[in-house]
C-alpha cells in the first residue's frame, strides 16, 4: 500500500551531475521486525530503502519506542536532506 506525504521543497543529488527536486514522497513499505524499522520510498524519480531505526541509529530502535507515521515521515525527510 503506497502512501504519499508532503515535505518542504527539497533538492537532492541523484547522480553527481544530476539534481532533482520535489515535494512528494511515495512511501511504499515500512517494516518493523522487532529490532529495526526499514522503509522503502521514492522521491524525485529515485527509489530508496533505508533502515530508519536499529541498535546503531540515533535515536536507537529502543529509544524511539512506539513510532508513528509522523516519526517515519520525519525520519525519511532527514534521509532525503542529507
Amino acid at each position: 500500500m503506497a502512501r504519499i506525504f508532503t515535505i518542504p521543497q527539497t533538492e537532492i543529488v541523484i547522480q553527481p551531475e544530476v539534481k532533482a527536486s520535489g515535494t512528494e514522497v511515495r512511501l511504499s513499505q515500512v517494516v518493523d521486525d522487532g529490532g529495526c524499522v526499514m522503509a522503502s520510498w521514492s522521491f524525485a524519480g529515485k527509489t530508496f530503502s533505508e533502515v530508519l531505526w536499529d541498535e546503531n541509529s540515533t535515536p536507537t530502535y529502543a529509544q524511539i519506542g512506539v513510532w508513528t507515521d509522523t516519526d517515519v515521515n520525519n525520519r525519511i525527510t532527514e534521509f532525503i536532506n542529507k
